[in-house]
């Protein structure tokens, strides 16, 4: 998916995707793997599939944003899941990928022809690749129990029986220390979380595709 970001908020959060955040006015703030960042427009932020991030404060920022499967582009030659940016905000840009960003911010509708498209996309990866320090990923994904309840959450938060219950079963604890978790560390409580990913998952179809609003209710 590609559309444009404006005041991003969202807590933290994590899914088998890459996202790439473009801004073009304005700073905005990001929290990766548990570190603060600071983006700034002309830099990038490039977010490895798996790898805990959110948005905690809503700056006064706009850009672009593409969230797309590694399988889009196989021949990139980066194993996805072993690796990350040792800094995930990439800057400055090359030429590539400056080229590309203008390139697809330009797209009607924040889309264009797949194939125009999947080669800039393939371009701006390529080239927030050169400017990015690549390391082993060292994530707390079997010991960290709200990580792999957000990662369990990430591709069930559309079904109609998910639960803080099933939640918690699925990650091996009770539904009362979740619940604490969830209040503890994002500050909200689980069915906020939930409807947050349904919500953001509406918006991006709204603005994306011409579906009716029922058809967008039920994918969500």
């Amino acid at each position: 998916s590609m559309h444009p970001f404006r005041r991003l908020q969202f807590p933290d959060h994590l899914h088998a995707q890459i996202e790439i955040l473009l801004p073009r006015h304005g700073d905005f703030h990001a929290r990766v793997d548990g570190a603060n960042q600071l983006v700034h427009p002309g830099d990038a932020l490039l977010i490895f599939p798996h790898l805990l991030h959110g948005y905690p404060v809503a700056d006064e920022s706009e850009g672009l944003m593409l969230i797309f499967s590694p399988a889009l582009l196989p021949d990139m030659g980066v194993d996805w899941e072993a690796m990350h940016p040792r800094s995930p905000v990439v800057t400055p840009l090359n030429e590539d990928a400056r080229y590309a960003a203008h390139r697809l911010a330009q797209l009607p509708g924040g889309a264009g022809p797949e194939r125009e498209t999947l080669a800039l996309l393939h371009l701006l990866l390529s080239g927030l690749l050169q400017g990015a320090v690549l390391e082993s990923a060292e994530r707390p994904i079997v010991g960290d129990i709200l990580y792999n309840a957000l990662g369990y959450l990430s591709g069930h938060y559309a079904q109609s029986d998910v639960s803080l219950k099933r939640t918690a079963h699925a990650v091996g604890v009770n539904e009362y220390h979740l619940s604490h978790l969830f209040n503890a560390r994002l500050h909200m409580d689980f069915r906020r979380y939930v409807n947050l990913l349904r919500t953001d998952k509406a918006r991006q179809l709204l603005t994306q595709k011409a579906l009716p609003i029922e058809e967008v209710a039920f994918r969500c």
